[in-house]
């Protein structure tokens, strides 16, 4: 790992220092001027630093290490914003208008890119403690000593590319840049990245799935196990939860349970107290996806979809209360419908969006009790849900719903668990009453 010292303010150092990047992989804008001030008064030499750092930067080495890493075959681009660009804050006028734009900015350049596989996303911390270093200096540990790929260790900052001494001056740069070393085994996206340590975040922890005997269900339960986690999961049919436990390896409790059964989850819940001492984390992803015409609906099918997609989990999560130990994690499955209007999805994408705005509503009520509440967002995923279709009609279907993803391509359920691990994680401890979207972008970009 090497550090280079640049002025983010700098517009010939900022060229500089993407000209000496040979290659990259990924990009992270995080050097900020934070400016508290109030408005009257604010001067405007304040107004252009503050500016040149937290836009004019990133905008500049996005342009020029951009087309780098198209010609290399992808990359990833990540813009560090802050809450303060989605809420009011005294003071923060300036700080939160330029990150606001810097997050418009990642939008627009998610759409620009997505031919050339550069994915561009933006994070928004809150208010953070950081040590001398700040968070640049805690996201370089994190690239260079916690994950790898095949045959060489991921690390950030820059790397000049033809070798040379590292040495450990301080980066004060207005991003971290990964150099590409081992070409030949680049592919996009990443399916292949391995732990350096053993796979342990979720060890000692209790979890249940509820829809856990096929697609993202059964795809999170296999890796909470790989995690360490102690598992249950629901399902209507004995059948597929006898085969979903054939398929799956670790400590796995299966409980046949009705989602839409709103009385029933009393009963699961109960059931869970008998069998463990505790509940860290609760995945709420069973689901009814009945997709009709207005016209087509009746009031049964209507109730039946909201209790199963709305009522249930809320009902769930109360009857659990006594069972969540002092640092859980809910995590709701909610769906890009509840964002987007698309073909006889109204009454789905109401309940999910409902669902999904349960994260904030919880999060604030239950945060006393050590419990975050957070939504996981899946945008077009392959699954077996469409498997009834026939293999023509279905490979049909997966066409037309890959068509509307800027990526172009569908997710795979293995991905959407990935994410869920993340949020079910102490990983996460800092993340509450959000929901993370994996949709391939289709419910932030014009496409």
């Amino acid at each position: 790992m090497r550090f280079v010292a640049a002025d983010a303010s700098d517009l010939a150092g900022v060229r500089q220092l993407a000209a000496d990047a040979e290659a990259v992989d990924i990009l992270v804008s995080n050097a900020s001027v934070m400016t508290f001030s109030p408005t009257i008064g604010q001067d405007l030499a304040s107004y252009d630093a503050t500016f040149a750092v937290n836009v004019r930067a990133p905008f500049l080495l996005t342009a020029l290490l951009a087309e780098k890493m198209a010609a290399a075959g992808g990359g990833s681009i990540v813009n560090v914003s802050t809450t303060a660009a989605g809420f009011g804050m005294p003071g923060m006028a300036v700080h939160g208008g330029t990150k606001a734009a810097l997050e418009s900015l990642t939008r627009t350049w998610a759409a620009e890119f997505t031919e050339s596989n550069v994915r561009v996303n933006a994070a928004a911390p809150g208010p953070v403690r950081t040590g001398e270093g700040g968070r640049g200096e805690g996201m370089a540990r994190g690239f260079g000593h916690r994950w790898h790929g095949p045959g060489h260790r991921t690390q950030a900052h820059l790397h000049p590319g033809r070798g040379g001494p590292r040495d450990r001056r301080s980066c004060q740069g207005p991003g971290q840049l990964h150099d590409r070393r081992d070409r030949g085994r680049r592919r996009w996206p990443h399916r292949n990245l391995r732990r350096d340590r053993t796979m342990d975040r979720l060890a000692g922890k209790h979890a249940l799935i509820t829809g856990g005997t096929s697609g993202i269900g059964l795809e999170t339960a296999r890796e909470f196990l790989a995690e360490g986690a102690t598992v249950a999961i629901t399902g209507r049919s004995q059948e597929k939860l006898d085969e979903a436990a054939r398929q799956l390896d670790g400590p796995l409790l299966t409980i046949a349970s009705d989602a839409g059964d709103v009385p029933g989850q009393a009963a699961l819940a109960a059931r869970l107290r008998e069998e463990w001492p505790k509940l860290d984390i609760l995945m709420s992803n069973a689901a009814d996806v009945t997709h009709l015409p207005i016209e087509a609906w009746t009031e049964e099918a209507f109730d039946r979809l909201l209790a199963t997609n709305l009522k249930a989990p809320f009902f769930l999560i109360r009857d659990l209360l006594p069972l969540f130990s002092q640092q859980s994690s809910v995590i709701l499955v909610g769906s890009v419908s509840a964002y987007i209007g698309h073909e006889n999805a109204t009454v789905y994408g109401a309940a999910k969006a409902g669902l999904l705005s349960y994260t904030r509503g919880l999060t604030h009520e239950l945060k006393d009790r050590g419990i975050r509440v957070n939504g996981l967002s899946p945008g077009p995923t392959i699954t077996n849900a469409f498997a009834p279709l026939g293999p023509e009609r279905q490979a049909a279907l997966y066409e037309e719903l890959r068509q509307t993803v800027p990526l172009h391509r569908l997710g795979t359920a293995t991905e959407l668990a990935k994410a869920a691990v993340y949020l079910a994680s102490d990983e996460s401890a800092y993340t509450a009453g959000t929901v993370l979207r994996v949709d391939g972008g289709i419910g932030q970009l014009a496409y």
